[in-house]
């Protein structure tokens, strides 16, 4: 069977980090400060860059997944082949910091937190216990301590042996236009969730759709989780989407080889510093949610999509109908069969050692194509102290945001972008997502152990 795997051999030989570093972690609960290559807030800055264009014609809406996500780039013992652990630990920063679903929280933390090393050991265990046995004869049952490449598929059965549930869709035949991609993207961002609608029943929300029109932003923070995009040879996190004057869908990601300069880090430390200080301001909705179970984009969401929620109602359906034992797949169709194994497997880092392009047979190993996708270690400073100023840390998140102003924020923007003509380079795409479901029983997990997905044409 062709697959895609890019991870049957090591890299080339690299300095290897102290255990202690390989398992760095950090999410916004945490006392200390966070690692340099950590930066919190960003989110909040992305909104105000984008309500920016807006107010200059250009962005004409944008949606924005969960504001409590963390940004985490790659650091110079895992440049290469680190992509997949650090876009793994951009979720956790997020499942482990919702609200929805708080018991994500103890089952990611323990009995091990998540880490680079630590999610080696994590699949490891999946697969001892009997879970993706073909992902593991792949990468010939080792992963400990190797600098393998690994991809959404491994994220999926990672996460589902901690019983934190999450589904993979393929997209096996992606045009230069990528509509397939962005449509789908699209769609996620702006339908409300389930949780969403349980959430406006429970408020018993009375309200009219002009009255949610008026309203509503043309930037919207959502409480969506982040997506994880895989392609051949790199993956990336998409934390939202913004549609231009033109029509057009560009992603707005966080790629763990790029680190944000230290003008948007500051800007992005400043509203966390703002945040964690005031944590009642409108600026974090985490209060909010924690007080009353109420989410303002949840509400207008369910408002202006009520039709939504059942067409993604029925969407899901079909997803776990996909899933069911013996169905890998939906298509009837074999060389459709074949198309959605083929992309199954596909994994990524940004390069490969002389010598190991081609590998064994029936591997296929990717080189980057792209000169946007090389390593970008740019160190960011710490924010610089105020001077004399004693009330800086009591400024609230409206006046931080205007440290953006210092910037130039449509490059700011530009830096998250991922257009619509970069995506369609690529002609197969695996996005892993989080439905935010119940944290799966011992049963559950069991019954889904054979990876499988959900196709998009």
């Amino acid at each position: 069977m062709p697959n895609f795997s890019l991870s049957s051999k090591k890299l080339g030989k690299t300095k290897v980090a102290q255990p202690g570093k390989q398992n760095i972690f950090w999410h916004r609960s945490e006392v200390a400060p966070p690692p340099k290559n950590f930066t919190p807030g960003i989110i909040p800055v992305l909104k105000q860059a984008l309500l920016k264009s807006h107010a200059k014609g250009q962005t004409i809406r944008a949606a924005l997944c969960y504001e409590g996500m963390v940004h985490v780039a790659t650091e110079w013992w895992d440049m290469g082949w680190g992509c997949g652990y650090r876009n793994f630990l951009m979720a956790c920063t997020a499942l482990i910091d919702q609200q929805v679903q708080p018991l994500y929280f103890p089952a990611l933390d323990q009995p091990t937190p998540p880490g680079v090393a630590n999610l080696q050991h994590w699949i490891e265990d999946a697969w001892d216990a009997g879970f993706d046995e073909e992902g593991a004869a792949d990468l010939k049952h080792k992963l400990v301590g190797t600098k393998k490449w690994i991809g959404t598929a491994e994220l999926y059965v990672a996460l589902l042996a901690r019983g934190i549930p999450s589904q993979l869709v393929d997209f096996p035949r992606v045009a230069s236009s990528a509509d397939a991609v962005l449509t789908w993207v699209e769609r996620y961002f702006t339908s409300p969730s389930s949780e969403a609608q349980a959430v406006s029943v429970r408020a018993k929300v009375k309200t009219s759709v002009d009255d949610a029109l008026r309203g509503a932003s043309p930037v919207v923070l959502t409480d969506r989780m982040p997506l994880v995009l895989q392609h051949e040879g790199h993956s990336r996190t998409i934390v939202g989407f913004e549609r231009l004057k033109n029509g057009s869908i560009n992603l707005l990601c966080f790629d763990p080889s790029k680190r944000p300069n230290d003008q948007v880090r500051k800007a992005a430390l400043a509203y966390f510093e703002s945040a964690r200080s005031h944590p009642s301001l409108p600026a974090s909705s985490t209060s909010l949610r924690k007080q009353h179970g109420i989410s303002p984009s949840k509400i207008i969401n369910h408002v202006l999509h009520p039709l939504h929620y059942k067409d993604n109602k029925e969407h899901r359906s079909q997803a776990h109908a996909s899933t069911s034992p013996g169905k890998k797949r939906r298509s009837d169709e074999a060389s459709d069969t074949e198309n959605m194994r083929d992309i199954k497997r596909v994994r990524g880092g940004l390069y490969a050692p002389q010598g190991q392009a081609g590998g064994s047979s029936g591997v296929i190993v990717i080189q980057s194509d792209d000169s946007e996708d090389e390593i970008q270690m740019h160190e960011a400073r710490s924010p610089s102290k105020s001077n004399g100023d004693s009330n800086s840390r009591s400024r609230n998140t409206a006046q931080d945001a205007s440290e953006l102003v210092t910037v130039d924020y449509a490059k700011a923007l530009d830096f998250f972008r991922l257009k619509p003509r970069k995506v369609g380079r690529n002609d197969k795409y695996q996005i892993l997502y989080f439905p935010l479901e119940g944290v799966l029983s011992e049963q559950e997990r069991w019954a889904r152990r054979v990876v499988t997905s959900e196709v998009v044409h």
